[in-house]
């Protein structure tokens, strides 16, 4: 959720679970980027002087000067606005096309003049030197995973390189600059740019051949990191007796050479690696701020990360995250209880399956079981959350699909992105892309129909209609 006034959790734009169902409620955004809240770099400057800031947190834009007005949407940290006035401690700003009102406590204002604002149309680094993807690559807004996807580059995507940072480089491709990890990217034509990463034809790589363990030290006197499923592709960094020092699922550990299945070079390994093809992808955001919350959340994604299905094997949401106990490492944070808003144990969860309900939809998956919220949440569009009581209220789906898929799910620095992936093209150049729609209004009520589009090769084909959900509105 976003942030307002003086509180470090400000009011609840979402506080979930429909029964256990989690709070907050933040903008959300896919690696595709077709969310508001990349689009903050179309703010043009006026001629004249103008006022601009940036937010330095999650931020409620509210549709007037005070908590007790409506959010309108959340602006994502870092967001670019442009102020244009200012009244008892908020700000009226336009920001992602939309314009209403901040807290201004959280945003770091900046003054833009012509004369300032002309080395930043062009502020292009000069290249230092070009590449390509060796896999399918997130472009983020800054050096580390902590920071918003801004889409999602394909294997072989050409890119201009721009400078280098602790593993990691900015570029530019596809019309966007951000920054990508250094080691899939096999780099060319620039001495400036060969020493970042080791010369990606050496790197050595693999495929689990049985769910394997991923220990912290070359030996089982070591603990356990998580188990990586079987199929998991990993990037062998070193080896040291039997055992392999690998990269995978975003973690790096030790696991038993004998379980390994190594390839060759890593663009014959990428082509044939298990789950090389992103069926879909989106991100959501939450406050670091709120620390149990965070914790649940990042610990239900933990949950959900790697697992893979089976084609026709199905999936349930409280099977893979629970029990939701504090014994199996939940914490008191905000829920609902109802249209009641109150704490119980595992406050924030939802948050995870609603934002893999949305990627779900995105995948073409459109079976299983579903619930809205009670409540309006904020962290993805109304319609598209999926809520949960242990032992009462599921979200579940099955594989549709003749080839195995699996989940990633990652989680920190206040984002949540989960990927849907594959061991082969499933969709045959299908895509999907859910839509919302509100059909009713009354009082502090909300109706929305959600309905699952359908496209060939970028082609409009058909829409079906999915269900409809009731919230009570904040």
């Amino acid at each position: 959720m976003g942030k307002d006034k003086h509180h470090p959790v400000i009011e609840k734009t979402s506080k979930t679970l429909a029964a256990v169902a989690v709070a907050g409620g933040l903008a959300v955004g896919t690696d595709l980027g077709h969310q508001n809240v990349h689009h903050s770099h179309a703010i043009v400057a006026h001629a004249a002087e103008v006022k601009k800031g940036a937010t330095t947190d999650n931020l409620n834009l509210r549709k007037g000067a005070g908590t007790s007005y409506g959010v309108i949407k959340v602006l994502p940290k870092g967001t670019q606005v442009e102020i244009l006035k200012e009244k008892n401690g908020w700000l009226q700003v336009k920001a992602a096309g939309k314009e209403g009102w901040v807290s201004a406590q959280y945003v770091k204002k900046t003054t833009a003049t012509p004369a300032k604002q002309q080395p930043s149309v062009p502020s292009k680094p000069a290249a230092k030197g070009s590449g390509t993807t060796t896999a399918n690559l997130n472009l983020r807004k800054g050096a580390g995973t902590s920071y918003g996807v801004i889409k999602v580059l394909p294997k072989g995507t050409k890119l201009e390189i721009l400078g280098q940072q602790s593993g990691w480089l900015q570029i530019k491709a596809l019309g966007e600059q951000g920054w990508v990890k250094a080691e899939y990217v096999n780099q060319g034509g620039s001495p400036q740019a060969a020493p970042s990463t080791p010369a990606p034809q050496k790197e050595k790589t693999g495929t689990t051949t049985e769910n394997l363990n991923l220990r912290k030290g070359a030996g089982t006197s070591y603990g356990v990191v998580k188990v990586l499923p079987k199929g998991t592709a990993v990037t062998i960094v070193k080896q040291s007796g039997n055992w392999l020092q690998v990269k995978a699922l975003g973690l790096e550990g030790w696991v038993s050479a004998d379980y390994v299945s190594q390839g060759g070079s890593p663009s014959k390994t990428a082509a044939n690696s298990t789950y090389n093809t992103l069926l879909s992808s989106v991100t959501s955001y939450y406050t670091v701020a709120e620390a149990a919350r965070s914790s649940n959340v990042e610990l239900a994604a933990n949950k959900i990360n790697g697992l893979v299905l089976q084609p026709g094997q199905s999936y349930s949401f409280t099977k893979q995250v629970g029990p939701v106990t504090v014994g199996n490492g939940y914490q008191l944070a905000t829920v609902f209880s109802g249209s009641d808003v109150s704490t119980g144990i595992g406050g924030g969860i939802c948050q995870v399956s609603s934002t893999l309900y949305y990627a779900q939809l995105k995948a073409g998956i459109a079976n299983g079981e579903r619930h809205n919220h009670s409540r309006a949440v904020g962290y993805v569009p109304l319609g598209l959350d999926a809520t949960m009581w242990e032992g009462s209220l599921d979200h579940t789906f099955t594989n549709p699909y003749k080839v195995p898929i699996q989940l990633v799910a990652t989680a920190g620095g206040g984002v949540l992105t989960i990927e849907i992936r594959a061991n082969g093209d499933a969709l045959g150049g299908y895509t999907y892309e859910p839509r919302t729609e509100l059909v009713s209004k009354s009082g502090n009520t909300e109706t929305w129909d959600t309905y699952l589009q359908t496209y060939k090769n970028g082609a409009f084909v058909s829409e079906k209609y999915l269900h409809r959900s009731t919230y009570v509105m904040w």
